[in-house]
């Protein structure tokens, strides 16, 4: 489902992406929310994930990842704030990562969990991912 966000005031959009980050705090383990910022043609994309994805997951959480993405999708924000992943699982996240940047579109990772930075860092893998903290630096990716 889209919707039309007017970027602002900056202030209404972040309140509104509170919402909607709340609205996914469910026993699911994938959800996504497909929104558009006023004046940009290409589409923003909100994937919740959580819980611990391990080997046995690896071709559910790929296929979740790519179900995310569209032709009309520009970014792809990934909330992994409550998420363990695997090695491997990793591994599909940073293959997802590097068929976004060959499409030309942007990743992200909202509040990666500590075990996600650990493993980012231990395999040099940190730097290839633009990390977003707070909803703060949501609203200004969506400007970029």
């Amino acid at each position: 489902m889209d919707y039309l966000i007017d970027v602002n005031p900056l202030e209404s959009l972040a309140e509104v992406l509170a919402l909607n980050i709340a609205e996914y705090k469910d026993d699911s383990r994938y959800a996504c929310r497909a929104f558009s910022a006023h004046g940009n043609e290409r589409q923003t994309v909100f994937g919740c994930f959580q819980g611990r994805i391990a080997l046995k997951d690896n071709q559910e959480f790929k296929a979740a990842l790519y179900d995310l993405v569209s032709e009309n999708t520009g970014k792809v924000i990934l909330d992994f704030k409550d998420v363990h992943l695997s090695r491997s699982a990793v591994g599909v996240l940073v293959g997802f990562a590097a068929s976004m940047h060959g499409r030309n579109k942007r990743l992200y990772l909202y509040r990666p969990s500590p075990q996600i930075r650990a493993s980012l860092l231990e395999l040099e893998l940190l730097p290839f991912f633009r990390i977003l903290e707070s909803e703060a630096d949501v609203v200004a990716g969506l400007r970029l």
